[in-house]
Order: structure tokens, then sequence, then C-alpha cells
């Protein structure tokens, strides 16, 4: 299945050692051979009913849910097709450039308990909490760059000159290079 070429488990075991990481980062086959590794960041997942529980009670709840929408080309989400749109600057990329994205980056959720509805904002502390895990995760994961994409929230890091800003779409990045450490 396509699925399971386009994921690199090697990271499992790590993932596996942190109890705060209630499901695991989406983690593309080439993410660790890419010149630069990039871990794009979305804000949260929503509970939309019948075995959304069942999934998220699993550490590959995330990927399952990234496969359904970012894998399946032809799907309609609206997530996973504008951050392709705004990587390649096409309205329709190929099937083949959205495999290239998705097999050579890792995918996170900032947000590490669901949300009720979309109408639920998360709180400052699970983003506090997120940006904390997300920080350890970049470190392990060796992420040169990251892509924080859709949040609606602005962070203060460790002070007033360290803020990581609202982001509505791919522009608001944070590389590596200026992560706390």
């Amino acid at each position: 299945m396509e699925f399971e070429n386009l994921l690199d488990p090697s990271f499992d075991s790590a993932f596996a050692a942190r109890p705060s990481l209630p499901w695991w980062p989406w983690v593309g086959s080439r993410f660790s051979t890419s010149a630069v590794r990039t871990m794009v960041v979305g804000e949260s997942v929503y509970n939309w009913g019948e075995g959304f529980d069942a999934r998220y009670k699993q550490t590959d709840g995330l990927r399952e849910t990234h496969r359904r929408h970012a894998l399946n080309y032809r799907r309609d989400s609206p997530y996973v097709r504008n951050i392709e749109r705004a990587i390649y600057r096409a309205s329709e990329p190929s099937e083949e450039q959205k495999r290239a994205l998705w097999s050579t980056v890792a995918y996170h959720n900032l947000v590490l308990q669901p949300l009720m509805s979309i109408k639920k904002r998360p709180t400052y502390a699970q983003y506090l909490n997120g940006w904390h895990e997300f920080f350890e995760l970049s470190h392990l994961m060796a992420v040169d760059q990251a892509i924080v994409y859709g949040l609606d929230q602005r962070i203060q890091i460790g002070g007033p000159n360290e803020a990581i800003h609202r982001g509505r779409g791919p522009q608001a990045s944070y590389a590596a290079s200026r992560m706390p450490r």
C-alpha cells in the first residue's frame, strides 16, 4: 500500500518514549534524507463524532487522519490542498507533486488534545504545551525549518521579543536556528 511506502517509522521508538505525545507525527519516507528537514505544523484536531475517540486513543491517530486527507489526492480537504497549492504555486498540483511533498516533510499538530468542535479554540496552556512539545520534537528529529499553518494565536516563547507570530498561511515559518535550546 502506498501509505506504508510514504511513512518513515524510524522515529517511532523515540516518540513512544515521550508520554507527553498522545499521537505521533506523520514523518515522510524521505524526510530524513531531505536537504532541508521541514515540519509542517497544523493547529489542532476536532472531534467529528463516531470513531474519533477510538482513533485518537491510538498513537497513529493523526497519521491515519493525515493519510485519509493528504494522501487521498482527489479528496477535497482544504487544509492540505491549500498548503500544497501554496508550496507549488499552482491551483492544482499534480498527484506526483503531492506525493513528493508528503513524503519529504513531517506533519504535526500543535495542540495535543482534541477540541470538541471547530468553534472551540485552544487555551493558552494548550498552545504553550504544544510549543514545548514542538521544540522537543524539532530537536529530536533535527528539523531545519517549520511551516506553521493555520494558527490564530500569538504565543510568547521567552519574552516580548521572542514571539511566534500568527500564521494564516505557509508564509508563517520559524527557522530551527532561532528555536530556543
